[in-house]
């Protein structure tokens, strides 16, 4: 975990096509590869994380990600997996200093209190994610996430809740061969099925009604 105290983030999270590919599902079968990257589904299990709540540019995350491990190191808190980090919107449609973003950084079970002001300790939910690799520079990041949204709509799934982002390896590799997990929490689409057929029996009820 230490080769992450110089991690550098730059993330461009293009959120803006979220409405519009959501309206664009198909039948298509789970296993579809969206174009170039293989998408995939992942279970989250529960875990107990220190985080880290902002409101600012995307550009502060590698500071704070240090911070907060080397704050942990100090209190003898060690981590027990990798930082990942929750995207609540885009830059691209609010101000870099509107963008609302957490960092989290896992801890062992049991872990309690508050570390320091604007940092909490707290259990995540279990929660499913479908996600891609990137590797390579941030400039194209949106692309992966673009893709994955496709994968998405084209999938008995839908998006409900932000973009997420697990950073696999260091800065240190160089921007080519920096590597990260990036996608959304998703939920499986209801079966609306039952719900048309009582739409149907009402509307003849309905019908039988007004004879």
């Amino acid at each position: 975990m230490t080769d992450y105290r110089k991690q550098r983030i730059k993330v461009l999270v293009s959120l803006a096509l979220f409405v519009s590919i959501l309206g664009c599902a198909s039948e298509k079968k789970k296993d579809t590869v969206a174009r170039e990257k293989q998408v995939f589904v992942e279970e989250i299990p529960a875990m107990t994380v220190v985080t880290v709540n902002r409101i600012g540019s995307y550009s502060e995350i590698a500071k704070v990600i240090t911070e907060t491990i080397e704050l942990l190191e100090r209190k003898g808190i060690s981590t027990t997996g990798i930082p990942f980090a929750f995207y609540y919107n885009s830059p691209e449609m609010v101000p870099p200093e509107s963008c609302e973003w957490a960092v989290c950084i896992p801890v062992p079970a049991g872990t309690s209190g508050e570390t320091q002001a604007g940092m909490n300790v707290r259990v995540l939910e279990p929660m499913e994610v479908a996600l891609a690799f990137h590797t390579g520079g941030w400039d194209n990041v949106s692309a992966t996430y673009q893709q994955v949204m496709e994968w998405i709509a084209n999938n008995d799934w839908e998006i409900a809740g932000p973009a997420v982002e697990f950073f696999l390896s260091p800065a240190e590799d160089g921007p080519d061969s920096i590597r990260t997990k990036v996608g959304f929490v998703i939920t499986i689409v209801e079966n609306n099925e039952d719900y048309e057929e009582e739409e149907e029996i009402e509307d003849g009820e309905s019908t039988g009604d007004e004879g």
